[in-house]
C-alpha cells in the first residue's frame, strides 16, 4: 500500500539533504524508522510510535 506525505519546503530540504549525505533516498528516509517500529509490533518488544518531527 502507497502513501504520500506533503511537507513544508524547508523539511523537504533538509531531508533531501541528510538523504543525500548517507546516499540514501529522501523516500527511505521518512520510511525507515516507521518500518522499524512496525517491525515491533506484536512482539514483546513493541515500541512506542515515532514521535513526530515537522
Amino acid at each position: 500500500m502507497a502513501t504520500s506525505l506533503k511537507i513544508e519546503e524547508a523539511l523537504k530540504g533538509r531531508v533531501q539533504h541528510l538523504a543525500s549525505q548517507r546516499r540514501r533516498s529522501p523516500h527511505w528516509m521518512t520510511g525507515q524508522e516507521v518500518r522499524t517500529w512496525l517491525n515491533t509490533w506484536g512482539t514483546e518488544d513493541e515500541k512506542a510510535m515515532p514521535e513526530c518531527h515537522t
